[in-house]
């Protein structure tokens, strides 16, 4: 099966997420980092083999149709949908909708949509057409969602739950509801495919960040968290959010989020001991 994952933000955590999963269970192909253009997503294609019995594609929303007619995805996943890249799926946000949801163009005819219920320019979108998922980081009404979330700095913890299962604690390794949400629906997409719940929560609680998303990291005696990838409003909001519920310790000073990754050069010598 191929599982196809888009969306404005979280795609990539979402996107490795699911990877997690799968490699535990059987020999996975997933884009590397996010390869997730026609052209990359081409050359990524190319590596699939016989052994393999998972294929984790991203799409860059503006390629997402282009994308699915390469992978033909079994599922698909929209993380959501939100203001960026206006410029290359439409002048509105009714434009920017109907581009992302391009991606089923060439889905499976019996495959399934997992849909991000937080996001408010999808919750109300209807599919007639296909096996609809819907998830949640608080929404009880839908198929999978969480409760009990605490945000504990480094990692959060909460509990999925679910129309058919019965709850289960997780824990991720990374901060924020919106990751959170990110790991609702990696874990919604196990289920569907039928690996154990048990085994999902222990590959997800294995799942560490890459590059420069997401890390904590220690530098000088100061607590920094490096979330410099994306530069969308959406993104930036969340890293922001997340960053404003740490728990700072005595000595820690005002801190402020940063557009360039290269500025923090320039304020690294004056951070004073102990700040985040």
């Amino acid at each position: 099966p191929c599982i196809s994952i888009t969306g404005n933000a979280g795609k990539t955590t979402t996107k490795d997420l699911i990877s997690t999963i799968f490699l535990k269970q059987d020999s996975t192909l997933c884009v590397d980092r996010n390869y997730n253009t026609w052209y990359t997503s081409g050359e990524i294609l190319q590596s699939l083999c016989d052994h393999h019995k998972m294929y984790v594609q991203e799409a860059h929303e503006p390629h997402a149709e282009s994308v699915s007619f390469m992978v033909q995805p079994n599922a698909v996943l929209i993380t959501n949908v939100e203001r960026a890249h206006l410029d290359e799926t439409g002048v509105s946000m009714d434009a920017a909708v109907k581009a992302t949801l391009k991606i089923t163009n060439y889905m499976k005819p019996d495959g399934v949509l997992f849909i991000n219920q937080d996001c408010p320019y999808l919750s109300k979108e209807t599919f007639d057409d296909f096996n609809v998922i819907r998830y949640s980081a608080s929404d009880n009404s839908v198929d999978y969602w969480a409760e009990n979330v605490v945000n504990h700095g480094t990692y959060s913890t909460f509990t999925i739950c679910s129309k058919t299962d019965e709850p289960i604690d997780a824990v991720i390794n990374i901060s924020g509801i919106h990751n959170v949400n990110n790991a609702v629906g990696a874990y919604a997409v196990g289920r569907y495919y039928n690996l154990d719940s048990k085994e999902i929560v222990e590959a997800m609680e294995n799942y560490k960040p890459g590059g420069i998303r997401q890390n904590l990291v220690k530098a000088k005696d100061c607590n920094v968290l490096v979330d410099c990838y994306s530069t969308t409003v959406l993104s930036t909001m969340a890293a922001g959010k997340t960053l404003c519920e740490f728990e700072l310790g005595e000595n820690s000073d005002d801190f402020a989020p940063l557009r360039e990754p290269l500025l923090f050069t320039k304020l690294y010598d004056k951070m004073p001991a102990g700040a985040t």
